[in-house]
């Protein structure tokens, strides 16, 4: 899954924000690519930021829930 550095990041959006190291004004930086997963925030507000329009998609197709949850 990684350790959530730029040289070992997170394998998921969703893994990284369960973290109990990420607390909320946290800044979650997504790399390239697609993420099929729904994400939820738990109360948390931290910020997800992709690399760029359609450079990370989150993409919930198939999973019967909203690809975001807050």
């Amino acid at each position: 899954p990684g350790l959530g550095t730029q040289a070992q990041p997170y394998a998921s959006l969703q893994y990284a924000i369960s973290q109990p190291s990420t607390v909320s004004g946290d800044l979650i930086l997504a790399g390239p690519g697609v993420y099929a997963e729904s994400v939820r925030f738990f109360g948390k507000s931290v910020e997800v930021r992709g690399s760029g329009v359609w450079a990370s998609i989150i993409d919930a197709t198939g999973l019967a829930q909203s690809a975001v949850q807050f």
